[in-house]
């Protein structure tokens, strides 16, 4: 079953990923609606001999009723790791 937006939040910080937004993925972030959704891909190592080895992709997308959204982080070697956010809550990134 799909996560709800207003359950309880626990997470695994053993299994913690970091992805870092520019200034302009960040605008983009904050100027969407939740139903266009948005999809980030990232290659620490693009331009070099290890490019491709490790991706990562940030999607935010709309609950199948609208009234949230999904925030899914892949790493190519991790598992995939979805957290959900309200409709509130991405209001209150558009406001900071």
């Amino acid at each position: 079953a799909p996560a709800r937006p207003d359950a309880a939040r626990e997470y695994d910080w053993t299994k913690k990923s970091s992805f870092s937004l520019s200034a302009t993925e960040c605008g983009d972030i904050l100027a969407m609606d939740l139903v266009s959704g948005k999809e980030f891909l990232h290659d620490p190592n693009m331009g070099s001999a290890n490019a491709g080895m490790l991706t990562k992709k940030l999607k935010l997308v709309a609950t199948p009723d609208e009234k949230g959204a999904f925030l899914s982080l892949t790493v190519t070697d991790k598992s995939p790791s979805q957290r959900s956010i309200c409709v509130s809550e991405h209001r209150l990134l558009q406001r900071q």
